[in-house]
């Protein structure tokens, strides 16, 4: 209440919101990241993609470590990330250059927009 009566009272603070916490906290909620959804195992529903086993080339759960894969050789996702850097980063490569061709398609139809939108100012007049 005091804080109102001195948003309205002072003409520095009179174009100010007013907002109680929960508001802000639910504003903050929003503008959050996503939370990261946990890569489910196929075979085993309850349990998360935490393995990549080498022999497949394929992301597996601890359970599928012992039955399915239990004479292959497996590692942590994030432990086995730096021998497949180079790799993931080569195989990146052709999608960054389409991304790019993309982009640059966008931009154009931008323009192009803009020009279209300008006519039509023009001829209104």
């Amino acid at each position: 209440e005091a804080c109102i009566l001195v948003h309205r009272k002072w003409e520095e603070f009179a174009e100010h919101e007013i907002a109680t916490l929960g508001q802000i906290e639910a504003d903050v909620a929003q503008l959050a990241p996503p939370k990261k959804v946990a890569m489910r195992c196929s075979t085993h529903p309850s349990e998360e993609l935490k393995m990549y086993c080498e022999a497949c080339n394929e992301l597996i759960c601890r359970d599928c470590t012992v039955k399915a894969h239990r004479d292959h050789q497996f590692d942590l996702v994030g432990d086995c990330f730096p021998k497949h850097r180079d790799t993931i980063v080569a195989s990146l490569q052709p999608i960054k250059q389409q991304l790019d061709i993309v982009n640059q398609a966008v931009a154009e139809v931008d323009a192009r927009s803009a020009r279209i939108v300008e006519n039509g100012d023009t001829i209104k007049r």
